[in-house]
């Protein structure tokens, strides 16, 4: 999100857009080296997250407003910001310092893991 601090919600809904059009339809992937095509199609219950690393790269406002606007695409959509209070490209500091600064939110993991179960 660096680049794009209040792209999210749109972000969200176009990936949105793309799965409602793409559940129940047929799709091919082509592994690499054999080049085996595989045919699949997509489930009407496939859903998407949209992981963040860290919300220490936007403003909390703005941030907060992205992700409350972005409820309305809920069951489908989940959002998850991995850490907070200390950004993690932060060159001041050691990494271990840094470790110990950061917030990494388990909660937020945990949630994630499920939800690719």
């Amino acid at each position: 999100m660096g680049w794009n601090r209040d792209g999210l919600y749109d972000l969200c809904k176009k990936q949105y857009d793309r799965l409602k059009k793409a559940r129940g339809k047929k799709c091919k992937l082509k592994e690499g080296i054999s080049k085996k095509e595989h045919f699949y199609i997509i489930d009407e219950e496939t859903t998407f997250s949209v992981v963040i690393f860290t919300d220490k790269n936007i403003n909390q406002d703005l941030l907060k407003r992205q992700v409350q606007k972005s409820l309305d695409l809920k069951p489908d959509l989940e959002i998850f910001i991995l850490t907070s209070q200390e950004h993690p490209n932060e060159y001041h500091i050691s990494p271990e310092d840094l470790i110990q600064k950061m917030e990494i939110r388990d909660d937020q993991f945990k949630k994630l893991i499920n939800r690719l179960r």
